[in-house]
């Protein structure tokens, strides 16, 4: 059991048995390998990427809105908003009373 291939042992395909060829299954255990391998590697290049990103972000703090900057345009659209509100509660206001003064 000693006997050893690319670093493998032939302890480790041992469980195969008779059921699964022992090439198959050692390329089965290679793919594997290098799954993790590169599983591994798009984690660490996902985590660079976000840190890089955290870092780019609290360097430059321009490219946020302060509240100061941001209330204009705030205001502006609570009031759009609000006359658009006013006008269809007044249109239904309006058309309860023709309705109504109609029928009588």
């Amino acid at each position: 059991m000693g006997d050893t291939k690319g670093g493998r042992s032939a302890e480790r395909t041992a469980c195969c048995g008779d059921c699964v060829p022992r090439r198959e299954f050692d390329a089965v255990v290679d793919d594997v390998e290098e799954l993790r391998t590169e599983l591994k590697d798009l984690r660490e290049e996902l985590c660079n990427d976000h840190e890089h990103y955290i870092r780019r972000t609290e360097m430059d703090p321009e490219k946020f809105v302060t509240q100061k900057e941001w209330e204009p345009v705030k205001m502006i659209a609570y009031g759009l908003v609000g006359m658009i509100l006013f006008a269809v509660f007044s249109a239904l206001v309006g058309l309860v009373v023709v309705t109504r003064s109609s029928s009588h």
